[in-house]
C-alpha cells in the first residue's frame, strides 16, 4: 500500500473541533484529528500545545467544552476510559511516577488486572501485554 492509499481510506477515528478550556487557560482550541487503520500516527508539539489534553478526552479521563468524536464513521459519546478500552483505545501516560511501584506489564494493565482466584494472574498480565 502506498502513502496516497491513505488518503481514500475511511477514517477509524476522527476528532472533530474538540475544544478544552481550563480556568484561565485554553488548553485545545477547535482542534481536529484523524487516524486511519494501519497508519502510524504521531501528535507531537511544545510543552503546552496540548497533546496531552487531546488524548485525556480521547479516552474520557476529560470531557471536551465542544467538539464530536467519530468511531468508524459514527459519531459517539466515550463515556469512561474502561468504556474506551473496550472499543479498542487504549493510553499508556507517559507520567509514569506516578505508578514506579508497578511493572510495565502492570502499567498496561491498569487499572484492569487479569485475576484469577482473587489473585493477579501474571500469565494473563503477560499475554496480555504481548497482545497490546
Amino acid at each position: 500500500m502506498t502513502n496516497g492509499d491513505y488518503k481514500i481510506m475511511p477514517n477509524l477515528l476522527t476528532m472533530q473541533d474538540i475544544t478544552k478550556t481550563s480556568p484561565g487557560t485554553r488548553a485545545l482550541d477547535r482542534v481536529s484529528f484523524n487516524l486511519k487503520r494501519g497508519l502510524i500516527t504521531g501528535i507531537l508539539g511544545e510543552n503546552g500545545a496540548g497533546k496531552s489534553t487531546l488524548m485525556k478526552i480521547l479516552v474520557s479521563a476529560l470531557q471536551p467544552d465542544m467538539g464530536k468524536i467519530y468511531l468508524n464513521g459514527t459519531e459517539g459519546k466515550i463515556l469512561s476510559p474502561k468504556y474506551a478500552k473496550t472499543k479498542g483505545i487504549h493510553i499508556i501516560y507517559q507520567e509514569l511516577e506516578l505508578l514506579t511501584k508497578l511493572t510495565v506489564a502492570e502499567n498496561i494493565a491498569f487499572p484492569d488486572f487479569p485475576k484469577k482466584n482473587c489473585f493477579l494472574d501474571w500469565k494473563s498480565l503477560y499475554n496480555f501485554t504481548q497482545k497490546n
